[in-house]
């Protein structure tokens, strides 16, 4: 190895020798530590808790509430999704071409937001 790299590497060794052992103690508190409970990916349901605590969503505004009462929220999850991917293809199949340019305008980005 190349004698000014080892002198680099011995000083940063040097210098960084307190930090490296207590971030080394760090890591051996962690794994001595008893394993905690797994994380369970089920989260309470939000479709009984009232608008004013949950807060406004888009879907709220999208959906009619006559539809959303009588629909699973799933299903009106699943629509939204689907209508909002299509959405974006149709608007990405819009296409303003650049003078001087292959890459045309689209409109995905309007579709987007």
């Amino acid at each position: 190895m190349n004698p000014a790299l080892q002198a680099v590497t011995r000083r940063i060794v040097e210098r960084s020798a307190a930090s490296r052992g207590a971030y080394l103690a760090r890591v051996d508190r962690m794994l001595r530590r008893p394993p905690r409970e797994a994380m369970s990916l089920a989260i309470p349901s939000l479709n009984r808790v009232p608008v004013s605590e949950r807060g406004l969503t888009i879907a709220d505004f999208l959906v009619p509430i006559r539809v959303a009462e009588r629909v699973s929220p799933l299903l009106r999850n699943v629509g939204l999704v689907i209508a909002g991917a299509l959405l974006i293809y149709l608007t990405a199949r819009i296409a303003i071409p650049r003078p001087g340019s292959p890459v045309p305008y689209t409109l995905q980005t309007f579709g987007i937001l």
